[in-house]
């Protein structure tokens, strides 16, 4: 599924998932590892493999900290040459060595200032 996303730079950025079966019921994520990545021209910007997990409804929270989101560049800034974001959410099920891409899509990052915003000196 290519899904767009938009976050801010500089503040928190709290992504959620829910994985059902066909039928509805919550597929079951006992000893899967699961993974949220940003990618720029091939390379990873930004990850976090340590998401909350409700495993009775499989709902997944990622979440990455001012800080975190702090070391993406605004997209508005980029050029051809730099590339653009992408992201990708990642499960690889318990006892299987191979990895399966859920849903992924471009990732906008808008600028925003760190906290608290210091007012510019006129």
């Amino acid at each position: 599924m290519n899904v767009p996303l938009t976050i801010w730079r500089n503040r928190e950025w709290i992504q959620q998932f829910t994985i059902q079966n066909a039928d509805g019921t919550p597929v079951s994520l006992l000893g899967d590892t699961l993974a949220l990545v940003v990618l720029r021209n091939g390379s990873v910007a930004l990850s976090n493999i340590t998401p909350t997990v409700d495993v009775a409804t499989a709902q997944i929270v990622f979440l990455f900290s001012d800080g975190q989101t702090a070391l993406l560049v605004p997209s508005s800034t980029l050029d051809i040459a730099e590339g653009t974001y992408t992201w990708q959410f990642i499960r690889r099920a318990a006892n299987n060595p191979n990895s399966d891409l859920l849903s992924t899509g471009p990732l906008t990052v808008n600028d925003s200032p760190p906290f608290p915003p210091m007012a510019t000196p006129q």
